[in-house]
């Protein structure tokens, strides 16, 4: 008996299987995102896009009605979790109570980079601006009464991720380096999204525009974004990429690749109390 036990030590160390990394095959969706330069003096918290915006976005066939969030990020003042390639949102769905969100997402510039990772909600290929990077992420739903977003109990969120998803707070616990108590939020950001088809694209894409805006006014600026995702093998992407870049073009809403940037980013730049 003593002499199987010994054998089967023996095979498992010698044949213990690998751990492999994300490889490109993960990433079976795509999300392209395009920074807009708008003109000066649109309403930033419209009740809807009648007017000037309707003109400005003819390309896309809104549906009736839209999306509110109210978004924060959670971070130390000298941005640890961003030195980590990490990110903590913290996301109200005002419309939809049940899509409320804690998400941890992991962003690298390749998909080696993550180590072995495990039962991640979504991996996905990330292009803003033309720039590639690549994100892993988990979402762990919370009750709005019991976090509030306006004002973030950071204890309460750390101990939910913890509780509801370990994989995710080994990720977070390892970058924090024992920083915990010095989390803060950014900014609370009001999203006002719509949806709807693009036009003349092959098959029907769905095309996300939000406007990002400080909840309390701090702040006057905002900014607006959109994006639409596909699987990773869609060759039909790069078509709507290009139908996109045109008409954006056309009506002088492209902003150049050079000066793109991440929401993520954008809202740490307009939060007072962390370093840049």
């Amino acid at each position: 008996m003593k002499k199987i036990l010994l054998i089967a030590v023996l095979l498992n160390t010698l044949f213990v299987l690998p751990v492999f990394a994300l490889d490109i095959s993960h990433f079976t969706q795509s999300e392209y995102a395009f920074n807009l330069q708008e003109p000066e003096g649109l309403n930033s918290t419209p009740g809807s896009l009648a007017g000037q915006r309707e003109k400005l976005y003819d390309f896309i066939n809104f549906e009736p009605g839209n999306d509110e969030k109210l978004v924060t990020y959670l971070d130390t003042p000298d941005r640890i979790l961003a030195k980590n390639s990490l990110i903590i949102r913290v996301r109200e769905d005002l419309r939809s109570p049940r899509k409320t969100r804690i998400t941890v997402k992991l962003r690298a510039e390749s998909p080696a980079d993550f180590g072995d990772i495990k039962r991640y909600r979504k991996a996905e290929i990330d292009i803003v601006g033309g720039n590639k990077s690549y994100s892993v992420s988990w979402d762990i739903r919370y009750n709005h009464n019991d976090i509030n977003v306006r004002k973030v109990n950071i204890l309460a969120v750390l101990d939910r991720i913890k509780k509801k998803n370990p994989e995710a707070w080994n990720v977070v616990e390892t970058r924090l380096e024992g920083k915990s108590e010095q989390l803060i939020q950014t900014l609370v950001m009001r999203t006002l999204s719509w949806e709807g088809p693009i036009t003349k694209v092959r098959g029907i894409v769905e095309m996300d525009y939000t406007i990002w805006s400080p909840l309390y006014k701090e702040n006057d600026e905002a900014f607006t974004s959109m994006s639409f995702k596909g699987k990773t093998k869609d060759k039909n992407l790069l078509a709507v990429v290009k139908r996109v870049d045109a008409v954006l073009a056309e009506k002088g809403l492209a902003i150049p690749p050079e000066k793109s940037f991440s929401k993520t980013r954008r809202t740490f730049d307009m939060s007072p109390g962390f370093k840049q």
